[in-house]
């Protein structure tokens, strides 16, 4: 199976050791300030003209072509790479970013190079490697923090998280709104519709954009071949289960999910190779 990150499932069942965040960092330092993606063979795999993406992960270029003029940019950061998404309108640059996890002098010029104003930071859940960098970002753009409520408890608690894996604990802030399933996110001339999918955590969040040919950003509920692991703090292996069966798999196969760590799937791939809910 994939190693999809720290956070999935099958990963590690005790807290990290020094030795192994040290690994982790230089593995995240190996790539500089990150690979850009390249644009040509980007649009060669998604022709349209009104497609404006790169993409500082190799591992991350887009899979489908985006429709509308919707700017599209993804890295990982921090030593647990989590994916970091910045999705902007290019008619009037209001952006959304999702899981500001850490490193955030990497994710600022890349608002900078597209003159995005974030006009929302989502967060599809609370731990850490996720929301390291929310204040920070948030402080310098002075965008909205979304989260939903049932995980309000677990970013209240980041100094306990930060001590288990012996990282530093990062600056908190106010979450600004809470949201739920049915809420619509809107930046620009774009939205995403919140789907409510516990199981990683109890307040994990899904991004569904269904105008964007089916764009699926799903935290660490569904990884390529894996899904989230359960037996964190508020995890529940029944309510993950139920949330991919009820809430993601009912998308349209060809929806293409981009996850919390590790490169996009398709819903249509993993109904037939994720052996944790295919059949």
């Amino acid at each position: 199976m994939p190693d999809t990150g720290f956070w999935s499932l099958k990963r590690l069942s005790i807290p990290p050791g020094p030795e192994v965040l040290d690994f982790a960092r230089r593995v995240g330092n190996d790539r500089g300030n990150g690979a850009k993606g390249d644009l040509e063979a980007i649009n060669k795999a998604a022709p349209t003209e009104h497609l404006e993406a790169s993409n500082t992960c190799p591992g991350l270029t887009p899979m489908l072509c985006l429709r509308g003029k919707m700017i599209f940019e993804s890295i990982a950061v921090g030593p647990l790479q989590c994916n970091c998404y910045i999705l902007g309108c290019e008619k009037t640059r209001e952006a959304l970013v999702i899981d500001p996890g850490d490193e955030v002098h990497l994710i600022l010029p890349l608002l900078e190079k597209h003159g995005l104003n974030v006009k929302y930071i989502l967060s599809t859940h609370a731990h850490i490697d996720h929301v390291g960098d929310l204040e920070k970002l948030k402080t310098v753009t002075g965008a909205k923090a979304l989260l939903h409520e049932r995980d309000l408890a677990l970013y209240q608690n980041l100094p306990a998280q930060a001590s288990w894996l012996g990282v530093r604990t990062p600056t908190m802030t106010e979450i600004d709104d809470f949201v739920e399933e049915g809420d619509r996110i809107v930046f620009g001339e774009h939205s995403g519709d919140v789907l409510f999918t516990p199981g990683h955590t109890p307040g994990s969040l899904c991004l569904h954009l269904p105008a964007q040919t089916d764009l699926l950003f799903a935290g660490d509920t569904l990884f390529k071949r894996s899904i989230g692991r359960t037996d964190l703090w508020g995890g529940s292996y029944e309510d993950i289960i139920r949330s991919i069966r009820q809430k993601l798999l009912m998308l349209d196969e060809n929806t293409v999910v981009y996850p919390g760590h590790g490169p996009p799937t398709k819903i249509a791939e993993e109904k037939q190779l994720n052996p944790f809910i295919r059949g």
